[in-house]
């Protein structure tokens, strides 16, 4: 039984749970268990307590302690930890024992849903998760759709070649050394490494035992089959001895071209042709092309139809004379070396003279002996400048394109833009390799092919060296998909490779999925456990959009503090100029004087830094608890276009302590949620230089959830969210942007909460949540989710009327009802289909999210309160097959059933980047739309 001693220190613990703290409340009620062992309400209120913490597993001994102690003498306290049970089991993945206690239970409404929610559980526990996800890899896109899904391809980059190993890692890892390389594009920075690699274990010999693996990534197969057939030059290189100079010049030629010029010999020409036929008879032979690399089985075909797209029509694509006008118009019109602008204010270096060699003819400047034997007309060309119209000529009539710098999908009939593939400096190029490589630059004869020679003999001596000890592995496919393919091992990869990496190198993939929060929820995760591994991105697509890293956050993770990021994230950004020391220094300096002699302090050296007269005012105890790391990155400007790291803060799970408060943590879900799915009108008002891309669909809903159990956030805080989303009933201060990018005001704006509906999104979220069921760490306590035996694909042809930016992933499926959609927006729909789309040129955004547009009043905020509520369903989620205009999209038969019965329903495609429409409507029926398969089959 209880007492007076005991029931107080309970009713403290209450009011410390009511206030949120926890861990206090856990406190009281544990004393007051031990004060009154016999009574179950403290181990009651201790079950609350550890359920609210996530604690599950002690929750579910507190409630077997509590009904132990309760016997039969409190009914109505048996059937509230019965259920608290129930919800426990269920959270520690334990069905049957939850289904056990839900059948016994007397309480008809909570048993109906947590039986239908066991029963379920238990079908997902039967799935085979590694072939679950290859499925849901397959069938479920991360990103909205472009109608057409070609690829850029740019052969040369134009960032700086960069060793991703470095003395740290070197000293740290014995055994083992593992780098992914996203966007390999010309692989430059897979060079550096294998340069750095070699010259750190020249320095230190003592062990020649430690292995490395380096998977480089591209989704353009071309990008790939480049790097695949520089790569096996090299290994040949490798093998030809230094005594063999004449045949050393001439792989050494070989590569110098393939890998910088725009148009090659002849000579030139058939050697790269007979080293692609060479490296695709390796491709289906027994035997591997080199022991070092590895390609994956699957990507093989790809690159073998890359390679052989090189000996087909894309050889005569492009006569050499116009490309190279397309390269030098290109070259004139983006690089100041190039201009013929009198006026131009560039200094004269190293490469003016072969520079204009290259503008005039196309041709450079080569080793003498080789030029005598196969190219005379460029023999004496370093001296002799009467040479440069034959040459000019000999170029134009003998050489040809390169035509590796071709791709059939991106120069072919739809496209036709080889200005894309030719749009980068050689010159610029090669300074870039020599910047971070510690290699020595050629001082005799300093021409570019020197240069490039130089590059590549000591990159195929560094592979000569380590092959035997190296893998490269080669992964062709979108960035997400292989990271994800690694995390969860969902292919065919040897068991040997490794699933962690000491480094992940994303170049600026991230510009065009999600920024750093897609590199949060793919990258993260296979950097290995350790404080020391990092992941690395720059950002090139839209550097101006920028102040500093605080506007780039608040863009990408609706926050910008370091300890919120920390909370939400578990990364930590490294920046050498703004280390621990650095804030330390500065701390120091203004807490070591009192405030009078502080106000005196030359405020011009501080306000760079964003230390104002403000803060100079405050008390050295405020001061010492200031968070002046996130104030200087605030008011700090950074160039994004260089590389920035981050590392984990953490590599164990959060402390209940260090997690973002309950409230706190769902305004900032709902906010991402709004983000997501309600993305702010930017082309516009956004030129291509500050456009923002927004390509995410509500699957990264999902994974936000899964990446936040997974560090430490309670099951049932998460589940919470995303029911209420579900079922329509949010409340919150939380916004859809009205910005791009999202500024700091606004994300920072205190707002009281609302009533938002997600009604036009339930649809969708609760698929998904049963498609991400047997994968998803936590139930989802609903009953407003279909059945998994309901869930079938639909497809439909949509015929999109207008192709601008038909790149852009912008695209979602929206499905109408025809009279709430005439009664609200006053657009008429025709009685025949196809419908004519009075909607073409307006926004729909208005209707998703009415609460803003303040311009509607009266009756007519109450038909788009009635179009938003009943009469819109938005489809993110769904695969375009551009060739036949198909949409292909999971909903339940249920839901589908019922819209074909109505006949009110018409179907069609919208942007969200202007949220105009881009097809006709067609209505949904029988035959427009086709059922295909079960996804629970």
């Amino acid at each position: 039984m209880t007492s007076p001693e005991s029931e107080q220190l309970r009713q403290q613990g209450n009011e410390f749970y009511k206030s949120k703290n926890i861990p206090e409340a856990i406190r009281c009620y544990h004393e007051a268990a031990i004060i009154a062992p016999k009574a179950p309400s403290p181990y009651s209120n201790l079950s609350a307590a550890h359920y609210e913490m996530g604690l599950y597993t002690q929750c579910i001994d507190d409630i077997r302690n509590a009904l132990q102690l309760a016997g039969t003498e409190s009914a109505s306290l048996q059937t509230k930890l019965a259920l608290r049970l129930a919800k426990a089991q269920l959270q520690t993945h334990d069905y049957q024992a939850a289904a056990k206690i839900v059948a016994q239970s007397t309480e008809d409404k909570d048993q109906a849903v947590l039986s239908a929610i066991c029963r379920r559980h238990m079908r997902y526990s039967q799935v085979d998760e590694k072939a679950y996800r290859e499925e849901q890899l397959s069938q479920l896109p991360k990103y909205l759709f472009a109608l057409d899904d070609t690829r850029e391809f740019y052969v040369v980059g134009h960032d700086e070649a960069r060793p991703q190993v470095d003395s740290q890692m070197f000293d740290s890892s014995e055994k083992s050394i593992s780098i992914f390389f996203a966007g390999i594009g010309d692989a430059r920075n897979l060079y550096a490494t294998l340069l750095k690699v070699d010259q750190l274990e020249q320095k230190d010999s003592s062990n020649r035992s430690r292995r490395y693996h380096l998977t480089i990534n591209d989704i353009k197969a071309e990008a790939l089959a480049r790097d695949l057939l520089v790569l096996f030059l090299l290994t040949e290189l490798d093998g030809i001895g230094e005594s063999e100079e004449t045949e050393r010049t001439e792989a050494l030629a070989t590569l110098f071209f393939l890998y910088i010029a725009p148009v090659v010999p002849q000579r030139i020409a058939e050697r790269i042709q007979a080293a692609i036929d060479r490296l695709i008879d390796g491709l289906f032979s027994e035997n591997t092309i080199a022991e070092y690399l590895h390609i994956n089985a699957d990507d093989k075909e790809f690159l073998v139809e890359a390679l052989r797209s090189w000996d087909g029509k894309l050889r005569s694509r492009y006569s050499v004379v116009e490309a190279l006008q397309l390269h030098t118009d290109h070259l004139k019109s983006h690089f100041p070396d190039y201009s013929e602008d009198p006026e131009r204010s560039v200094e004269p270096n190293k490469w003016d003279p072969e520079r204009t060699l290259f503008v005039q003819t196309g041709a450079y400047r080569l080793p003498e002996s080789w030029a005598r034997e196969y190219e005379p007309v460029l023999s004496g060309a370093r001296s002799n400048k009467k040479h440069t119209k034959n040459i000019k000529t000999h170029v134009a009539n003998t050489w040809t394109m390169n035509v590796t710098m071709l791709d059939a999908g991106w120069q072919g009939p739809l496209y036709d833009t080889p200005g894309a593939v030719l749009s980068f400096d050689p010159f610029g190029a090669v300074d870039n390799l020599y910047l971070h490589t510690g290699l020595e630059r050629p001082h005799k004869e300093p021409y570019l092919y020197n240069h490039v020679a130089r590059f590549f003999a000591h990159v195929a001596t560094a592979i000569g060296r380590l092959r035997k000890r190296l893998v490269i592995e080669i992964m062709h496919g979108e960035v997400s998909n292989m990271l994800e393919t690694i995390r969860y091992n969902s292919s065919d990869r040897p068991g040997t490779f490794p699933a962690k990496y000491d480094r992940v190198h994303l170049s600026n993939i991230p510009d065009y999925i999600g920024g750093i929060l897609t590199s949060v929820l793919f990258a993260m995760p296979i950097l290995k456990d350790t404080l020391s591994s990092t992941m690395a991105s720059c950002c090139l697509s839209n550097t101006p959009a920028w102040k500093n890293m605080v506007a780039y956050y608040t863009e990408y993770l609706l926050v910008n503090d370091e300890n919120t990021i920390r909370k939400l994230f578990q990364i930590e950004e490294l920046d050498e100029d703004l280390n621990d020391a650095t804030i330390h220094a500065l701390r120091a300096q203004l807490c070591s004087a009192p405030v009078h002699a502080r106000k005196r302090l030359p405020l011009e050296d501080l306000k760079p830094f964003g230390i104002d007269e403000n803060i100079v005012g405050m008390s050295t105890a405020s001061l010492r608890k200031l968070d002046l790391r996130s104030i200087i990155k605030r008011n700090t400007q950074k160039y994004l276009g260089d590389y920035t790291q981050w590392s984990r803060y953490s590599t164990s799970t959060l402390e209940y302590d260090s997690l973002l408060p309950r409230a706190s943590l769902q305004r900032w879900l709902f906010a991402l949620f709004f983000k997501v799915a309600l993305p702010v009108d930017r082309l516009s008002s956004q030129s291509l230089s500050f456009r923002i891309h927004s390509p995410l669909n509500l699957t990264t809903f999902f994974r936000v959830l899964t990446h936040l159990q997974e560090i430490g956030y309670p099951g049932h805080w998460l589940s919470e969210v995303l029911e209420h989303l579900i079922e329509n009933r949010v409340t919150t201060s939380a916004r859809p942007p009205q910005t791009s990018p999202l500024t700091v005001a606004e994300a920072e704006k205190e707002v009281p909460p609302k009533k938002l509906s997600t009604a036009p999104f339930s649809t969708e979220l609760a698929t998904l949540a049963v498609l991400f069921g047997p994968v998803l760490p936590f139930p989802v306590l609903t009953a407003s989710l279909p059945e998994p035996s309901s869930i079938y694909a639909y497809r439909i042809r949509l015929f999109p009327s207008t192709r601008p930016d038909a790149d852009l992933p912008v695209y979602i499926l929206l499905i109408l009802h025809k009279k709430l959609l005439k009664a609200a927006t006053g657009c008429n729909v025709k009685p025949t289909p196809p419908f004519d789309n009075d909607l073409r040129y307006r926004s729909i955004r208005h209707a998703l999210y009415p609460e803003f547009e303040h311009r509607f009043e009266g009756a007519e905020r109450n038909d788009y309160r009635a179009l938003q509520e009943k009469g819109i369903i938005v489809m993110t989620t769904f695969k375009w097959h551009s060739l036949i205009e198909t949409a292909t999209f999971w909903m339940s038969a249920d839901v589908m059933d019922e819209m074909i019965a109505s006949g009110g329903w018409c179907m069609g495609m919208w942007r969200t980047d202007n949220w105009r429409s881009v097809t006709t409507l067609w209505p949904v029926d029988t035959e427009n739309v086709e059922k295909g398969g079960m996804w629970f089959s």
